[in-house]
């Protein structure tokens, strides 16, 4: 099948567990929520699929986007999402029709779309690395948000190169924006965005800040993000773990849902910095590369995930998370990137101009490019 301009029409289908914004859902639900818009602008039929509680008021058409909805699910134990999963992607499953593009990133949907005859115009959307599911995949697309996660991809699919295309996560580079001036007043804050749970590593951020805190008094920490399992965090009993371990100079906010007030917390600090542990859990950092939209220097975890973005000592800094020191390493590289920042704003531009290449419009464009030339 190919693609034509003048009948391009796309379904996109979420997963089982989150809704779509403004609620409280998840960084992919609010990405494919945002594309679509794009999509649908450039001229495309889009229609997306998601999850929602049955007493929410239905979603209407917005900017040219046409909402199904299917009763959604609460996580729960592994093997009871994975049941979960099967019974939202069949209901799912009714919704899409032949002769379109179906974007999901559901466990069972895509098996199930080819057993229904669906071809490559099934694009999964592979946003963390595969455990083996994808080998069933037989007659899907995918697309990987970066080289990391397309080697992992074809590790399980040798041979599928031409199958897959990578394509960055966005992000909203009119909303993350640079501040004017310095924000800091004299003074260094860094911050943290992201879920706050153990593989992020925030206890090391926190121990590697307590170490600068005795020579820096001057420097603040925040912590911005969920604590509660229900949206990924690592729940009280870590939270409480942090405060111990933390003083005065750390604050905890909690998570920011409006991505307005996220950039305008953002610029209210100079150095970002995520210390994530999770060496087969994370993929991309969209919250690495808002805060750099927003001027922030970034430091990073030594993960394969952040090189297509952040080179070390160009774009940001990386540390090295696996040595038996890296509170100290955590440490030294703060205070590198906090020396880099009062020194000038060659890496500060550097890291701007880098994210801006992640904009909305730029990887919509991206996406509809490869979608149109599917099955030729």
């Amino acid at each position: 099948m190919k693609v034509r301009r003048s009948q391009a029409r796309v379904t996109i289908i979420t997963g089982a567990f989150l809704p779509l914004p403004p609620g409280p859902g998840g960084a992919v639900e609010k990405m494919w929520c945002r594309l679509a818009e794009e999509f649908a602008c450039r001229g495309w039929a889009v229609k997306m699929v998601s999850a929602r509680d049955v007493s929410d008021p239905p979603l209407p058409m917005d900017n040219g986007v046409k909402h199904s909805t299917i009763p959604r699910f609460r996580r729960r134990g592994m093997l009871v999402n994975v049941v979960c999963d099967l019974i939202y992607s069949l209901r799912a499953a009714r919704l899409a029709e032949r002769g379109e593009v179906v974007i999901t990133n559901t466990l069972w949907l895509p098996a199930l779309l080819a057993i229904r005859g669906f071809g490559r115009e099934v694009i999964v959307d592979v946003q963390r690395m595969p455990k083996g599911q994808l080998r069933v995949y037989r007659r899907s697309s995918f697309r990987a948000n970066t080289i990391a996660v397309e080697k992992a991809i074809l590790n399980e699919l040798p041979g599928r190169a031409r199958q897959i295309t990578v394509i960055p996560n966005p992000i909203d580079a009119k909303t993350f924006t640079p501040s004017v001036g310095n924000p800091g007043n004299g003074s260094t804050t860094v911050i943290y965005a992201g879920r706050v749970h153990p593989e992020k590593g925030i206890h090391l951020l926190v121990h590697a800040f307590q170490k600068i805190r005795c020579v820096h008094t001057n420097w603040r920490l925040v912590v911005v993000g969920p604590t509660e399992s229900e949206h990924g965090g690592g729940g009280n009993k870590y939270v409480e773990e942090l405060k111990r371990l933390g003083e005065s100079n750390i604050e905890f906010v909690g998570a920011i849902w409006d991505p307005s007030l996220l950039a305008k917390t953002l610029r209210s600090g100079s150095i970002f910095c995520y210390p994530s542990l999770a060496e087969r859990g994370e993929t991309f950092g969209v919250a690495v590369a808002e805060a750099m939209a927003c001027g922030l220097i970034p430091v990073v975890s030594d993960l394969e995930c952040f090189r297509d973005f952040i080179r070390d000592g160009v774009t940001g800094f990386v540390f090295d998370h696996r040595r038996d020191d890296a509170v100290d390493q955590l440490a030294q590289t703060l205070v590198r990137a906090a020396v880099q920042g009062e020194s000038g704003d060659a890496m500060r531009d550097a890291a701007i101009r880098q994210a801006r290449e992640l904009d909305y419009g730029i990887i919509a464009g991206r996406f509809v490019n490869w979608m149109s030339m599917l099955d030729q």
